[in-house]
């Protein structure tokens, strides 16, 4: 598995941009994602997701940014369960640094306007597992601190779920 990664990493590094190529990458990797152990995830993550989102415009990074977050709430809507509730926060604590970014976007995911983010939130904050609480504490702690930053309010519920 871990070859199949780097080649698909280093492939994606050296084709332009293809909407197709990326989406569809997007999609399995995404299926791998509810199945596959932490540690080949995080290497999804960071060797597959990341150099996607290097490698494309502002634009486009948050149309990739939508598909990953609609992806994964969505799961965690469909599935409440302690399992999914910790892989939805591990990969969305590894994307962190692209969801909480100060440029503004309607097709940026923003975290702080989500009630789908909340209860993923909450799941992991009342999870037995410690590491789980602490991403889950650590995604809040960062979204307040957007908040602050843009002066601007946390989620409420009149506000459209992105």
């Amino acid at each position: 598995m871990d070859v199949a990664i780097e080649v698909t990493a280093v492939l994606l590094s050296s084709i332009s941009y293809d909407r197709d190529i990326i989406s569809r990458t997007l999609s399995c990797t995404l299926c791998c994602a509810k199945d596959l152990s932490d540690s080949i995830i995080s290497k999804i993550i960071v060797r597959i997701w990341f150099t996607i989102l290097k490698s494309c415009d502002k634009g486009t990074e948050s149309e990739v940014l939508h598909q990953i977050w609609d992806d994964l709430l969505s799961w965690h809507q469909r599935d409440q369960t302690e399992s999914v509730s910790a892989r939805v926060l591990l990969c969305l604590t590894a994307l962190s640094d692209h969801l909480y970014s100060s440029e503004t976007s309607q097709t940026r995911p923003d975290p702080r306007r989500s009630q789908r983010f909340f209860k993923a939130i909450q799941a992991g904050l009342t999870h037995k597992d410690s590491v789980t609480r602490k991403r889950a504490l650590y995604l809040l702690t960062r979204c307040v601190a957007l908040a602050e930053i843009k002066k601007e309010d946390v989620f409420t519920s009149e506000e459209p779920d992105t």
